[in-house]
């Protein structure tokens, strides 16, 4: 496990929700959709490629913002799985970012890598396309919930 306040977990959320956010950032998108913004991260992981594993030491730091992988050198991409609460709505999603140390950078690989978990029904019915869906929160129900 990673503590959800490690350096490494909030950056692997933040590129979560760059991520979720960029889904509807087209101008028609964005329109009815309004962008989300981290509430919490909920749980995090990180997993290394099976010839790597044993020599995943721990977490260092503070806050266990980095892993120390000692006798890997070779070791060039972890995996890191976080899952996020997000507002409006306490959407709730779920990744699977790819890590790579040497480049400091997260990478997201394919659609299934990504996934909302929390139900979105009532709250992106205003989004016809059903591709879309899921990583919309309707801006209507904003002024909704303001009343």
């Amino acid at each position: 496990t990673l503590k959800t306040t490690s350096t490494l977990a909030r950056a692997a959320a933040a590129h979560l929700l760059a991520h979720i956010v960029s889904l509807t950032s087209q101008e028609n998108t964005r329109a009815v959709c309004a962008p989300f913004t981290l509430g919490t991260v909920a749980r995090t992981a990180v997993m290394a490629p099976n010839k790597d594993v044993l020599k995943f030491r721990k977490s260092v730091g503070q806050d266990a913002e980095w892993v120390d992988m000692k006798g890997s050198s070779d070791l060039n991409e972890l995996w890191v799985q976080v899952q996020v609460v997000l507002q409006p709505g306490e959407a709730i999603f779920d990744g699977t970012l790819k890590f790579k140390p040497t480049e400091n950078k997260f990478y997201i690989e394919g659609s299934s890598s990504v996934s909302r978990i929390s139900l979105y029904k009532g709250q992106a019915d205003c989004m016809e396309d059903t591709n879309i869906r899921p990583w919309c929160y309707c801006r209507d129900l904003l002024e909704l919930d303001r009343r």
